[in-house]
């Protein structure tokens, strides 16, 4: 007697679309973060360099100048909170990315980023 397929069909159906949805999630999401490191590696290397020190317009110029080359582009200088410190000055931006899902859909990712290690 010969035995049929007893189920795991919808299983292995649900899980790869499960898989595929979270593969697409992944891939819309990625830029959001790729960006956040810019900023993160814009911000470092700015307090490395000392430029971090200066007044607002010199902080805003270097950020402008440096954000241009690792291509940030949800960023504007005027989000940059300088705090003056014993230690020097820490700039640091608070700011959202919408990430469009599907159709009405959205995923807002809040990123806060500093020069404070």
């Amino acid at each position: 007697m010969r035995r049929g397929h007893q189920g795991g069909a919808l299983t292995t159906f649900l899980l790869i679309v499960l898989l595929i949805a979270a593969a697409i999630v992944g891939m819309k999401v990625f830029p959001a973060y790729l960006e956040y490191f810019a900023v993160k590696r814009t911000l470092e290397s700015m307090a490395a360099a000392g430029e971090t020190n200066g007044s607002l317009r010199d902080i805003r110029s270097a950020f402008e100048r440096r954000a241009m080359v690792n291509d940030v582009k949800n960023v504007p200088s005027d989000q940059l909170e300088v705090t003056k410190g014993a230690g020097g000055s820490v700039v640091s931006v608070n700011y959202p990315v919408t990430v469009p899902l599907v159709a009405n859909i959205k995923l807002v990712i809040d990123f806060s980023v500093s020069s404070a290690k």
